[in-house]
């Protein structure tokens, strides 16, 4: 067989297996489920954040939260890529996507401008794909608001499904959603080698490796007296914003059911995990919302939460009911000082 044939036929075999398989790579573990385990459990062991069940459950085309003793989950995780010297945006998103012309949205989702030039050393992430199916109603402003926390993000969406008109999608439509947040966290295990048949995954060609780090530069030695510079740790990011937004949208537009389930599902995690901003924002939606249940016990015990955050608790005057504000004058702010 002449050298061209041969080119073109190994051609033929790659179209084939993207037509085959999908058109996006994606980098994923196999978990198998033990005795005691939930959704919750196993994104807590590999991403450090238990509220990543839902994608979990998601990306493995789960309508419920219910798993079963012995099953496979796939979970899959965004891929890590160190800059080199000859390193390329095209050349990169063929790699991780599948498709050259992803690049834009990568740069998007690791806050980097579209425009400027790959610096050497910069950390990539390339994202998961999550599989959704439009329902009535919905748009990608919703979507990204969903997944995002920033409706403005639809145009990201827009961009990477190739979609030129937002306006008119239809109902039951696949439409990819890029995230990058599903990061495996230090430490998670990798399946053993006895496994390995079972991390291959289903829309890939071939599993993208993470890089592995970039060797150490050489340092000049210097005196012992001088302390070696750490570098400053980062500031730890807001986990609940968009949940959070979506609660007081609900409570704002007289949606107090849904306002409170939505708070009282958060309140653990928030109170646990939350920042601080955070968990003040909570217990002062808390706090309003059962003003609108006429809880007054319950409105108090959220308001003395919220000034053991703030030593003056603010409440948005034009926002904040005549009512609400009677019931919070009520309250005794610091019953146990």
């Amino acid at each position: 067989m002449s050298g061209r044939r041969r080119v073109a036929r190994f051609a033929v075999c790659i179209v084939c297996a993207l037509l085959t398989t999908g058109s996006l790579l994606a980098a994923e573990l196999t978990h198998k489920v033990r005795s005691g385990e939930s959704a919750a459990s196993i994104a807590k062991h590999y991403y450090g954040d238990h509220e990543l069940a839902q994608l979990l459950l998601q990306y493995n085309g789960r309508s419920s939260t219910l798993i079963h003793v012995g099953e496979s989950l796939r979970v899959p995780y965004a891929a890590v890529h160190t800059v080199k010297s000859g390193d390329a945006w095209s050349v990169l998103a063929q790699r991780y996507l599948g498709r050259p012309d992803g690049w834009p949205s990568v740069a998007a989702l690791n806050d980097l401008p579209a425009e400027a030039p790959l610096r050497v050393g910069t950390t990539l992430f390339f994202p998961v794909v999550l599989d959704h199916a439009l329902r009535r109603g919905e748009s990608l402003a919703a979507l990204a608001e969903r997944y995002y926390g920033d409706p403005k993000k639809g145009a990201l969406l827009a961009e990477f499904n190739r979609i030129d008109d937002p306006r008119r999608l239809s109902v039951g439509q696949q439409v990819e959603i890029p995230l990058i947040t599903p990061r495996l966290r230090a430490g998670a295990r990798r399946p053993s080698s006895d496994s390995a048949a079972a991390t291959k995954v289903a829309k890939t060609v071939a599993e993208p490796r993470i890089a592995p780090p970039e060797p150490a530069a050489v340092v000049a030695q210097v005196p012992a007296s001088v302390p070696e510079k750490k570098p400053a740790p980062e500031p730890p990011r807001p986990r609940f914003t968009a949940p959070l937004a979506a609660a007081k949208r609900a409570l704002e537009q007289g949606e107090f059911e849904k306002a409170r389930e939505g708070l009282e599902a958060l309140r653990d995690a928030v109170n646990a995990e939350g920042l601080d901003h955070e968990r003040a924002e909570l217990w002062r939606l808390l706090a309003t919302v059962y003003v609108a249940f006429d809880l007054p016990a319950k409105t108090c015990a959220a308001y003395q939460a919220l000034t053991r955050i703030e030593e003056r608790p603010s409440f948005d005057g034009a926002a904040t009911s005549p009512k609400v504000r009677q019931a919070i004058a009520g309250c005794d702010p610091r019953p146990d000082s």
